[in-house]
């Protein structure tokens, strides 16, 4: 029962009943996380104009979430308090932080795959004002905040009236005071209109971006559209959609290398920048430079080594093997191994004057080894000492990025790279690399 009711008296005008220790903690969170994320937003928009690691991006948005969990671990108490009554202050304030939470929540989840250029970004925003919409018109709808004795079924507001007795709004019969709400339902039919309004922007946005981001891109000079198409991937469709300059079409590659480098994984790049890339390459628009920096990878120390065991025993057969690190990158060369030499042996094992797959390390430490395509076959020597010492083991190994018929392009190891390939074929890159492997062998 009310506490402020005497029975057979009319319902009295009483004071709120708001919880004022849960309202000042909301205000205070409310406003603190608006202010985190004013800042959070400028960082976020710099993050779509100006190229980010993925891994930064990622830390960025783990950082902000432990701030924001921490925001709300200082309020925990009041909060935990409102979770179990929810309409024990004002409807505003309570629609403010729920907005501010569901907002800020979001944008930090969704933080994490922003940076891919000016679309994703809106296009992301807009997906947000549309879901952001959509909760907000249901808050509206349902929500609730302290009041004066009311109808539980239309909210209409029974102060000065006797129960029992019948709705004046909805006609309803009142036995008692506890079938009243101090917690009627709040009227702001503006607000709903706003909560439709944003959904429809977020919708528009979205599509927009994502379906149609020539309507976006068409309005902005072309120069801006280059600056943005090596990080965004719709601008990039924007511009090779128009003629380019061989100056454009230049600094394009280099943009679109200067994010490969930044990222060190070529997987972020859709097909349609991969595929433009070997076109340029192709058709003579690539410099040597460029395809240099593409393919510094598999020019790395240590991206090539022979793998077998450093110790072993008189009499103990031990396999040598060629072993790879796995390379990211759009080209991939092929490699000519010439084979094993075996201490001051002169003979090669295992050479070949046919190209052969790249070979890699898989991830968790698997090895793949030349030969898995089932038209290569691996380069393997199987070794068996037969007096105590040193064994060394070296090799060379020429990687090669032909044009033309790379795939059964002969090499003459009697002559120097520059001219040990077939005439006709173009190399357009090359990488000679000298193995070395010791091994101690024990009677």
């Amino acid at each position: 029962m009310h506490p402020d009711y005497v029975v057979g008296e009319p319902v009295p005008e009483v004071e709120l009943r708001v919880n004022e220790e849960v309202l000042v903690a909301t205000r205070t969170l409310t406003r603190r996380r608006v202010w985190f994320l004013a800042v959070y937003v400028v960082v976020l928009i710099a993050s779509g104009f100006v190229p980010m690691r993925f891994g930064i991006r990622v830390g960025m948005a783990a950082v902000g979430l432990i701030v924001w969990c921490g925001m709300y671990w200082r309020f925990r108490k009041p909060m935990l308090v409102r979770e179990k009554d929810q309409w024990c202050i004002p409807f505003r304030d309570a629609l403010r932080y729920d907005m501010v939470s569901i907002v800020g929540t979001m944008m930090l989840g969704l933080s994490m795959s922003v940076g891919s250029g000016v679309s994703q970004l809106l296009g992301w925003a807009g997906i947000m004002l549309f879901l952001v919409g959509l909760m907000w018109v249901t808050n509206v709808i349902r929500g609730r905040a302290p009041g004066q004795t009311s109808c539980q079924g239309c909210s209409y507001c029974l102060v000065g009236l006797t129960i029992p007795c019948d709705c004046p709004e909805c006609g309803a019969r009142i036995y008692s005071v506890a079938e009243t709400t101090d917690r009627p339902r709040v009227s702001l039919p503006g607000f709903v209109w706003i909560g439709v309004g944003l959904s429809a922007t977020g919708l528009a946005m979205a599509l927009a971006m994502f379906l149609q981001p020539g309507l976006v891109y068409g309005q902005l000079p072309r120069s801006a559209i280059l600056g943005l198409a090596g990080t965004d991937e719709k601008a990039f469709v924007e511009v090779i959609a128009l003629p380019m300059t061989q100056g454009e079409r230049s600094a394009l590659i280099d943009a679109l290398i200067d994010e490969h480098e930044r990222n060190g994984l070529w997987s972020p790049y859709p097909y349609e920048q991969r595929d433009w890339l070997k076109q340029c390459l192709g058709d003579g628009s690539m410099s040597r430079g460029q395809l240099r920096r593409i393919l510094a990878g598999y020019a790395e120390e240590g991206v090539i080594r022979i793998d077998a065991p450093g110790k072993t025993r008189v009499g103990e057969e031990i396999t040598v093997r060629l072993l790879g690190k796995r390379v990211q990158s759009p080209f991939r060369p092929r490699y000519y191994f010439r084979g094993y030499r075996i201490g001051d042996d002169p003979a090669l094992y295992e050479g070949s004057v046919y190209p052969k797959s790249f070979f890699k390390v898989t991830k968790g430490g698997k090895k793949h080894y030349a030969g898995t395509s089932g038209y290569d076959s691996e380069p393997v020597y199987v070794l068996t000492p037969t007096e105590p010492g040193e064994v060394v083991i070296r090799a060379r190994v020429v990687l090669a990025l032909i044009r033309g018929g790379q795939y059964n392009t002969l090499i003459d190891w009697d002559l120097p790279v520059e001219d040990a390939f077939e005439v006709g074929k173009e190399v357009l890159w090359y990488h000679v690399v000298e193995l070395e492997h010791r091994i101690e062998v024990d009677p």
